[in-house]
């Protein structure tokens, strides 16, 4: 049997969706007991988020997190090369601006907790196995909007 694949986010469920955020690009698999990725997992996740990027865009504080592990890169590597420790206190910055980004990107909730405020909210349960990764963004957006 061929291994059929989530092909978008209009399709994966929100479960798969965060266990390929995790790096277990296997979960973009529909129908597959088989638990090794392989290339073909990477290529289908690939896909995925570039439709999810195309649909909804990069946040704004994603992109300062993404600007700040670039700095710390280029830290990284100048401090390999040249061995100036100007360049560890930059790294050391860096990682305590990335942490400061990330708490505030989670802003100490998880999705399912967010999922049980939707629930409230739509005034029906979500189960995370079920709702799409669109289904799910769009119904943060209309919380947001309602409140």
């Amino acid at each position: 049997m061929p291994v059929k694949r989530y092909k978008s986010v209009h399709d994966i469920v929100m479960y798969n969706w965060l266990q390929c955020l995790k790096g277990e690009f296997q979960y973009t698999r529909i129908n597959s007991d088989y638990k090794e990725q392989n290339e073909s997992d990477i290529k289908a996740w690939e896909s995925i988020y570039d439709s999810y990027i195309n649909l909804f865009g990069i946040d704004k504080l994603y992109k300062q997190y993404l600007d700040k592990c670039r700095k710390r890169a280029t830290a990284q590597n100048d401090y390999i090369i040249t061995g100036k420790k100007i360049h560890f206190n930059i790294i050391r910055i860096m990682d305590v601006e990335i942490e400061k980004i990330k708490n505030e990107m989670n802003k100490g909730i998880t999705t399912e907790q967010v999922l049980v405020h939707l629930n409230k909210f739509m005034g029906f349960r979500q189960d995370i196995k079920k709702i799409t990764v669109v289904e799910y963004f769009n119904m943060i957006k209309e919380y947001e909007r309602a409140n």
